[in-house]
């Protein structure tokens, strides 16, 4: 048999055996009930807000980038001859 994995809060492991196909011994196996949480009923709606800011930050530089350009004054053809 293996012993039980588990390491007390000084770093010692368990001297038990643990049971048949788990890795912890019957002290220290505890089932834990695996439900999903909650969701938080705003939780879409202020991912979507972060989302659109974080957007905005970004593009914001690239429109000033583009605005400058196309107000900056442009080179007109000369008559030559």
């Amino acid at each position: 048999m293996t012993r039980c994995v588990y390491l007390h809060s000084d770093g010692s492991q368990c001297i038990s055996d643990a049971l048949e196909n788990a890795d912890f011994c019957g002290e220290h196996a505890y089932e834990t009930d695996v439900t999903a949480l909650e969701e938080h009923p705003f939780r879409k709606l202020v991912l979507r807000l972060i989302a659109l800011i974080l957007l905005l930050l970004l593009l914001i530089p690239y429109y000033r980038f583009l605005q400058s350009v196309n107000m900056a004054p442009g080179i007109e053809a000369g008559e030559s001859g």
